[in-house]
């Protein structure tokens, strides 16, 4: 009997105070739920995509990016050494300098690298915007430009054509190194040379 008294004594009490406490529930749920407006701003921007600036994309052609010195070593095991022309600089240029190509000139490829947060759409976008033709390896975050000559001295001769280079696979050394970019992925192991 005691029990049950209890019992519709808690009821009671609950009927009378259900109102009050629903309201204030309903508030607090209210106000504790919405964010005030500088949460919304720091929200918004973090789920917002980063933007690939000028600074962020000219920071890629550190010659000592794990990801370009990845390439630069997955290349040498294929034949092809590369070396930085300008490793204090920072303008990405890299040299072949194995196998020989000629006393006259050099083959040079620049090579930059992009953050890993960044898109394929925003990677294609800035190496757009470069006046130099790069391809692009999204999956390893890598550019690379297609390979060019230059000359080591003044009056040196450069060559008419890439089918003047040294054969890779049956291919000029500057379409061989162009195809593997293409084809490289970051940590896989080397299939065929």
């Amino acid at each position: 009997m005691c029990r049950m008294r209890t019992s519709c004594a808690f009821r009671a009490t609950v009927r009378a105070a259900w109102p009050i406490f629903a309201m204030w529930l309903v508030t607090m749920a209210a106000a504790g739920c919405e964010p005030s407006p500088s949460e919304n701003i720091s929200a918004a921007a973090a789920q917002a995509p980063r933007a690939l600036d000028r600074a962020t994309f000219e920071a890629g052609v550190n010659p000592h990016d794990p990801r370009i010195r990845a390439w630069v070593a997955w290349l040498k095991q294929r034949g092809v050494v590369l070396e930085c022309t300008h490793p204090k600089e920072n303008r990405g240029e890299w040299r072949v300098v194995q196998p020989a190509v000629s006393d006259d000139y050099d083959v040079i490829f620049h090579i930059r690298s992009f953050p890993t947060w960044a898109s394929r759409e925003q990677m294609q976008a800035a190496i757009d915007d470069v006046n130099l033709a790069y391809l692009l390896n999204a999956q390893a975050h890598l550019a690379m430009s297609y390979g060019g000559f230059r000359g080591k001295r003044p009056d040196a001769k450069s060559a008419q054509s890439d089918d003047e280079l040294p054969q890779i696979n049956h291919l000029p050394l500057t379409k061989a190194v162009e195809q593997w970019f293409m084809a490289y992925e970051p940590g896989k192991p080397i299939q065929d040379k």
